[in-house]
């Protein structure tokens, strides 16, 4: 082979290279229309939001997102993209995010994402590991970010055998580590649209970073709502983001607050309503992604960012409250 040759083929299998990208971000002083004065929402407060927008084609479609206490934010899309960046604050209030980033999500042979495998719905990270879940194909997939994202390759985690069953659209749609307690680093998942003969959501823990087995739990359904994320705050206790849409106008998302020791083997799953939010009346789109931590000033914060689907008609929300924990 000559040197041109190998110099081709070498850049055919480099991975490629994350794209720097502008972001405007256009703040959000309310989440309420109706009372835009009003900060407190029962156990949350609102300590502000952003539209972000975007001249790259790329730019949209969040459906997962992690975001540290340094404001490091990592985030993936239904067309199999990573979007890293920085958050940057005015006091407690979001005010830019900088540094912004798109890079190909890999498999296992350093090949992007494709097609339906592109179809990324979920995100974990906990130091230099990332679990991301992918609905179409229904498979959840373990990387290794100590090179960067763009250099990261997707390793297959095994699903339960009921993931052959999953709606093409309505699979894993939810997945978070469990921080502590007895499923300490186990990794569970819930769908969207999948449902057991009481029509609840199901779930599963998974042998995240241990070796147990994999284990059925479900999610208590309410007012037909589907789920579209979880997390878990910096106390333990699991939030889990829905929405509800019924076409054409109506589009809804709630919050709800899972007690952490609730979470085992054969549990239905269920809490308190934190939070309900109405399109047009509140600053909401189509909600898929939730993040939690700990932030500077001693507060806990969940953060929550919206799908555009790519429309114009669209937007790319970033919302933050502080919860009690």
């Amino acid at each position: 082979m000559n040197r041109a040759a190998f110099v081709f083929f070498a850049l055919l299998a480099a991975p490629a290279a994350a794209e720097p990208i502008a972001v405007k971000a256009q703040p959000l002083s309310y989440f309420s229309a109706a009372n835009p004065g009003q900060n407190v929402f029962g156990a949350l407060t609102f300590r502000g939001g952003l539209v972000l927008t975007s001249d790259n084609k790329d730019f949209g479609g969040i459906s997962g997102v992690r975001l540290a206490a340094d404001g490091k934010l990592v985030a993936v899309t239904d067309r199999g993209q990573w979007l890293t960046g920085k958050l940057t604050y005015d006091g407690a209030k979001p005010l830019a995010l900088e540094g912004a980033e798109l890079a190909p999500m890999l498999n296992a042979n350093g090949k992007a994402l494709r097609g339906g495998g592109a179809d990324v719905e979920s995100l974990e990270v906990s130091g230099n590991t990332a679990f991301a879940g992918i609905e179409r194909v229904h498979q959840v997939l373990r990387y290794d970010l100590s090179k960067g994202v763009s250099a990261a390759k997707g390793t297959g985690v095994t699903v339960p055998r009921e993931a052959k069953s999953f709606p093409s659209n309505g699979g894993i749609e939810g997945l978070a580590l469990v921080p502590g307690g007895a499923e300490k680093d186990t990794l569970l998942i819930v769908t969207e649209e999948a449902y057991d003969a009481k029509g609840d959501h199901l779930g599963f823990l998974l042998p995240g970073r241990t070796k147990k087995k994999i284990r059925p739990l479900t999610l208590k359904r309410r007012d037909n709502y589907a789920v579209t994320d979880l997390a878990f705050l910096p106390g333990g206790d699991l939030i889990v983001l829905e929405r509800r849409y019924v076409p054409p106008f109506s589009l809804s998302t709630r919050l709800r607050r899972i007690v952490q020791s609730s979470i085992t083997e054969g549990a239905l799953l269920d809490g308190e309503v934190l939070l309900e939010g109405f399109f047009p009346a509140d600053q909401i789109d189509n909600m898929e992604a939730v993040s939690a931590h700990k932030a500077a000033d001693g507060a806990s914060v969940i953060t929550l960012m919206s799908d555009d689907n790519f429309s114009q008609r669209q937007r790319t929300i970033l919302l933050q409250f502080g919860i009690a924990d």
